[in-house]
């Protein structure tokens, strides 16, 4: 007779904390940027009914993360607005920056022209 936790098989829970393992090892690396609930979600799916999977009926989300779901989600797309809008701040101050440059040489030319016609 296997061994099985609730519904699932020691097994298959074996797997999926090594591939939960796995994921956050290549988000050490520089791999990629999921958050650890994007992971968990990866994983073991989306959960359904308010409740956390792998956590068993009597424990809620609001419970866990002292939140309600619509927020997680909404928490998990502010960082990814975030990170967005630093790249977008970096791009224009990078613009900028150019921009700076090239009117400083417009004007050494417009006083080297200026002292020529002098």
């Amino acid at each position: 007779m296997p061994h099985y936790n609730e519904t699932k098989s020691f097994a298959r829970l074996r797997q999926e904390i090594d591939e939960i393992k796995k994921l956050k090892e290549q988000r050490d690396q520089g791999l990629n940027d999921k958050t650890d609930e994007q992971i968990f979600q990866d994983v073991l799916g989306k959960d359904t009914h308010g409740y956390l999977r792998a956590y068993g009926p009597n424990k809620s989300i609001t419970q866990h993360f002292k939140v309600k779901p619509p927020r997680l989600d909404l928490s998990q797309e502010l960082i990814e607005v975030k990170k967005k809008v630093d790249q977008l701040i970096e791009e224009a101050r990078k613009d900028a920056e150019n921009a700076i440059t090239e009117a400083k040489k417009a004007k050494k030319e417009v006083e080297a022209i200026k002292n020529d016609v002098d």
